[in-house]
């Protein structure tokens, strides 16, 4: 219940838009929200949270963006919990251009800030750290009504570099309405999306 939430405003919102016709290119304008499941290697770690990620044409190959996600969760350390909450907020710009009719390739540049807080009893510490992300992919509409997308993003903060693969599809339901399934992996964890998007 809490994942149907979660989006709910997001398809509420959708309602006001038109249902006539479907995506032909991939959508550059779009407020995406997401239930995250992240999944730590080698721990006990599988947090679990939201994100929103926005992005925004400015010209006709150059658009902005910017996120923010919270993910948490609690695990057992001898026999005591700890709850963990890890926070990332992200905005840059990047560079799109057409390849065919359907489909477009792209390249990104963002600045990054990261803040992993442990709360155990009355003691609490936290870490924070700041750096960028590069990343490249492309984004395909393979049918009307159906976007497959591939990205690689590199992340470096504190000057240590952790590089993700990922891959996903995102269902047009309206031209304005789209909901998508992505799962990025790197060495050290996995992310798994459930989004829907407004896309205007």
């Amino acid at each position: 219940m809490k994942k149907l939430t979660a989006v709910l405003p997001l398809i509420i919102a959708s309602s006001f838009y038109s249902t006539a016709s479907l995506a032909e290119s991939p959508s550059w304008n779009k407020v995406e929200q997401s239930y995250v499941m992240m999944d730590v290697d080698k721990t006990d770690i599988e947090a679990s949270g939201y994100a929103v990620n926005i992005s925004k044409l400015v010209s006709d190959n150059i658009f902005a963006v910017g996120g923010y996600l919270q993910v948490r969760d609690d695990i057992k350390v001898e026999g005591n919990t700890v709850h963990l909450e890890y926070y990332t907020a992200n905005f840059g710009l990047g560079y799109r251009s057409e390849i065919f009719k359907d489909t477009d390739i792209f390249v990104t540049a963002e600045y990054v800030i990261a803040d992993l807080e442990a709360r155990f009893a009355a003691n609490s510490e936290s870490v924070d750290d700041s750096g960028y992300a590069l990343s490249t992919g492309f984004r395909s509409m393979i049918i009307d009504d159906l976007e497959a997308n591939v990205e690689m993003r590199s992340t470096t903060i504190d000057d240590e570099t952790d590089t993700q693969f990922g891959a996903g599809i995102e269902y047009f339901v309206t031209e304005n309405l789209s909901i998508g399934l992505n799962h990025l992996t790197s060495d050290d964890f996995d992310t798994t999306k459930l989004s829907v998007s407004i896309n205007f």
